[in-house]
């Protein structure tokens, strides 16, 4: 009201429970195929944490598949630990913009146990990931905001 412009309570809070922020546990609608897509920028161990909780929260005791590419700066390591538990398979992948090497990923998933393959650039990985999914299965796209971001636009479309 400073300004002159009244806003309630209510509206405030209806705002902040509408508000969406891309890339942040964006679920796209279900392909052809049935599968669905989710965007998650996570990458530390708070927001990997907060992307397992949500996974789990809204699809209990389904195991999802990965496509994570971290940048250089973030180690994939943490990452890929917390996904252990919920994780079908892992597709490795790097980010244009100062990417970990896919390889040194998929060393870090395998030395965890985890199914893994290497696919890149990104944006080829996640396309290739949702594409090739069955009915029913969750690909979640995470690591770094980078490679949330080379999803292909025809994807982010549904």
């Amino acid at each position: 009201t400073r300004r002159g412009v009244a806003v309630s309570d209510e509206a405030i809070r209806s705002g902040l429970e509408q508000a969406q922020i891309p890339g942040r546990f964006q679920v796209l609608q279900p392909n052809k195929a049935g599968a669905t897509l989710v965007l998650d920028g996570a990458h530390n161990e708070d927001g990997v944490q907060t992307l397992v909780q949500s996974l789990e929260a809204e699809w209990p005791g389904k195991r999802f598949t990965f496509v994570v590419g971290t940048s250089k700066n973030h180690n994939p390591e943490p990452v890929l630990r917390l996904l252990c538990p919920i994780t079908r398979r892992v597709v490795a992948t790097a980010p244009a913009f100062r990417p970990t090497p896919a390889a040194d990923t998929a060393s870090v998933a395998q030395e965890l146990g985890l199914a893994v393959t290497v696919c890149e650039p990104a944006g080829h990985a996640i396309a290739q990931a949702y594409e090739q999914a069955e009915a029913g299965e969750v690909v979640v796209v995470t690591g770094s905001l980078y490679t949330v971001g080379e999803t292909p636009p025809q994807l982010r479309e549904g």
